[in-house]
């Protein structure tokens, strides 16, 4: 007899990551997840594409990141448009959730964090207005928070924004957060990498990625062709970021020469590199739910979505004008690693998918 996966899933888990790249951090973290749901739980992660949160490049494609997920253990890989993964905490976390809300199949959000304690991060969720004003423009929240020892931790800053943004939405998803394990981090893995250090002892599926920034003459030839209020207008500037950019272009010769000249003590070098990053990409908004990785219960998932109503885009031949911002994205990307335009682009690249369990 033949049994639906669907007797068998009882919960959805969503994990909203940039594999940046997938360490055993990563894999505890999925691990923990289930240990505590249930091994029957699915487990969607909606990962960051070909550039992250900090502005820069993702450390290998989102292809390839999305195939590891699955090959450790999610069971499917959708996209977080590029407008919320290159973009501050808040927005991220806003823009993430609103996704997850939209697939209709989602029960738990979980994440990890340097508390551990969903009790604990609660009491963090009442706003100071002037704190948040302050790392609304661009201040680091550790400045902004001053001596709160709790909001120094980024993985805790971000559990906080989650819960924030579950309820503005008015979600039903269920926060669940893991503590964060004593694996070695992802920033720790690129920055040993980036020294020629072995890394292959900090990743189950170790490989050797990216870990440069945005070629100066691409950025510079960016910030040339816009005006300063039109720098101004993206997501993350405003407050003279463009004025500061076009003041300082001439007099440099490398991205990193630039950001530590832009930055004032109100702006932080991730503000400044993720403007850069929205000034070379584009900033078009887009809530496409775009299929990067299915795993073993993948299909299950996307089955549900479409039951729901949800259109599920695995093929962007098919939808015109959707994806716009992603589909640059990934042209920029490849072109700042150098790749085929037309063999790497998203036209031609298909979600890897992997042996669904019956």
């Amino acid at each position: 007899m033949v049994f639906s996966v669907e007797l068998f899933i009882m919960k959805t888990a969503a994990i909203i990551c940039e594999y940046n790249p997938f360490h055993y951090g990563h894999k505890f973290h999925m691990n923990e997840t289930r240990r505590i749901l249930g091994e029957d739980t699915a487990v969607l992660s909606l990962m960051s594409g070909n550039f992250v949160q900090r502005g820069l490049p993702a450390y290998e494609d989102k292809w390839f990141r999305a195939k590891q997920a699955v090959m450790m253990g999610s069971d499917l890989v959708i996209e977080l448009p590029f407008i919320y993964a290159c973009n501050g905490a808040r927005q991220f976390a806003q823009g993430a959730v609103k996704i997850l809300d939209s697939l209709k199949c989602v029960d738990y959000l979980s994440f990890g964090s340097e508390s551990g304690d969903i009790d604990e991060i609660r009491k963090h969720i009442g706003e100071d207005r002037e704190q948040i004003e302050m790392a609304r423009s661009g201040v680091s929240y550790a400045k902004a928070f001053g001596n709160d020892e709790f909001m120094k931790h980024p993985n805790n800053i971000l559990s906080v924004e989650y819960l924030r943004a579950l309820a503005a939405a008015g979600s039903s998803i269920v926060p669940v957060t893991v503590r964060r394990s004593s694996h070695e981090s992802s920033s720790f893995i690129r920055s040993e990498c980036a020294a020629g250090r072995d890394i292959s002892g900090y990743m189950p599926l170790p490989y050797e990625g990216y870990t440069g920034g945005i070629p100066y003459d691409i950025v510079a030839f960016a910030v040339l062709s816009h005006t300063a209020e039109e720098i101004d207008s993206l997501p993350s500037a405003g407050e003279g970021i463009g004025f500061k950019l076009r003041s300082e272009i001439r007099y440099h010769r490398d991205t990193h020469s630039l950001v530590d000249a832009v930055r004032q003590s109100r702006y932080t070098k991730a503000r400044i590199n993720r403007v850069l990053c929205q000034l070379v990409a584009g900033a078009d908004s887009s809530d496409a739910v775009r299929i990067l990785a299915v795993g073993k219960h993948g299909g299950y998932l996307i089955r549900k979505m479409k039951k729901n109503g949800v259109k599920v885009i695995t093929n962007i031949n098919r939808e015109k004008g959707t994806g716009a911002a992603d589909i640059k994205a990934s042209d920029i990307y490849n072109i700042i690693r150098g790749r085929d335009l037309y063999e790497e682009s998203d036209y031609v690249r298909k979600p890897y998918i992997a042996i669904e369990k019956k």
